[in-house]
């Protein structure tokens, strides 16, 4: 890492503990070139000096990395495959394990403004509507590192551009419309329980809300493509842990497992969209 990118993260996290040292190093470049062009400091040297004397710019900074960026049922495909292969999968295996007390556990790990655990919550609604005999409790958490986002998520007002991907009859019956604001209905806002988590904080494996992990599902989609390769393998032991036995991971569409957990602790479920599903026990396919 650059010197100057290091002394700027040394900094943030000084000042705000925040640890962003396994961030990949060309996205910080390109968000500390980013900020320096509209601080109009010059170079990392005045921008370093910058930051010391303005607490207001480690904010600004701090959010131009956590990038967020979504819609609801980005990657169509993938919830279409969720809702109609991977929730009745698991939720039939839990009534038929006749468990004293089976529940579905979903966490959402970067769930940016909200929009992907609000539509993990019409699929699980939808399917319980359909299949009455089959409900259970339902827990979906959702975390990311950024406040700000939280909050906007937890209104769960939308614009145009994030309810492209929902069909007519799920607009008509989760949303309400006015002066061109999409609500999620309080139905679907009661299912999700938000809060800050840091996916890469070294203390803590899951969210605190959360308590003992064992999670049947876990979306973490276009969030490790922003990490520094050599920290990949931390994360997905993270993740692997949080799983259920035989729980399943859903990736961005252009991440997959590091390589030293590939075909070892997940294997492909589907050729057609990014989800892997824990091996449990530890198994060695290569």
């Amino acid at each position: 890492m650059k010197p100057e990118i290091f002394q700027i993260l040394d900094l943030v996290k000084q000042q705000q503990n925040r640890d962003f040292f396994m961030y990949s190093e060309t996205l910080l470049e390109k968000q500390i070139l980013s900020r320096i062009n509209e601080t109009r400091t010059q170079d990392f040297l005045n921008y370093f000096e910058f930051l010391k004397k303005n607490v207001k710019e480690i904010e600004n900074f701090i959010n131009a990395l956590t990038i967020n960026f979504s819609r609801f049922f980005r990657n169509s495909f993938t919830f279409e495959y969720l809702g109609k292969v991977i929730l009745p999968q698991i939720i039939s295996q839990k009534v038929s394990s006749q468990s004293f007390v089976s529940v579905l556990r979903i966490w959402s790990a970067g769930c940016s403004y909200g929009e992907e655990p609000y539509s993990v919550a019409i699929l699980v609604k939808e399917f319980f509507e359909k299949n009455p005999k089959l409900q259970i409790p339902v827990q979906i958490f959702a975390t990311d590192i950024n406040d700000n986002v939280i909050q906007k998520a937890l209104k769960g007002e939308y614009s145009l551009d994030s309810i492209a991907n929902v069909k007519y009859y799920l607009l008509s019956k989760y949303f309400s419309q006015k002066n061109g604001v999409f609500k999620i209905n309080q139905s679907i806002k009661d299912m999700v329980k938000f809060s800050i988590f840091d996916i890469t904080d070294k203390e803590q494996n899951v969210p605190i809300d959360c308590e003992q992990g064992e999670f049947d599902m876990i979306l973490c989609r276009n969030v490790i493509i922003y990490f520094n390769p050599q920290y990949l393998s931390f994360i997905f032991d993270r993740l692997h842990k949080a799983l259920d036995d035989k729980g399943f991971l859903i990736l961005g569409s252009t991440e997959c497992p590091d390589l030293s957990f590939r075909n070892k602790y997940f294997k492909e479920n589907s050729h057609l969209c990014k989800v892997y599903q824990k091996m449990f026990p530890f198994t060695n396919n290569l």
